[in-house]
């Protein structure tokens, strides 16, 4: 089974984190960047998405509700034993 997270990198100069998601099975693990950057107080850690203190916080966690789903939908249909870090970044 894929577990699929999210959680926050390290922070850039100015002080904001970026999203990673994380995709694991068993002992394989990747990790892909959303592209958004949010401060470390405007992440729900428990809910795995952005508090409404970020005021872009709708758009960001429909983003990544969409990407949670989109992956989950994706390993749904394929095989488990096709699960590489190469095939699942292209996707």
């Amino acid at each position: 089974m894929i577990n699929v997270k999210f959680y926050l990198d390290k922070a850039d100069k100015s002080k904001r984190f970026p999203i990673h998601l994380v995709l694991r099975q068993k002992d394989l693990q990747i990790k892909v960047a959303t592209g958004e950057k949010i401060m470390k107080k405007d992440w729900d850690n428990t809910n795995q998405l952005v508090k409404e203190t970020e005021y872009s916080y709708k758009s960001i966690n429909k983003f990544l509700i969409f990407l949670k789903q989109e992956v989950e939908k994706y390993f749904e249909i394929e095989p488990h034993t096709n699960f590489t870090d190469k095939k699942s970044k292209k996707k």
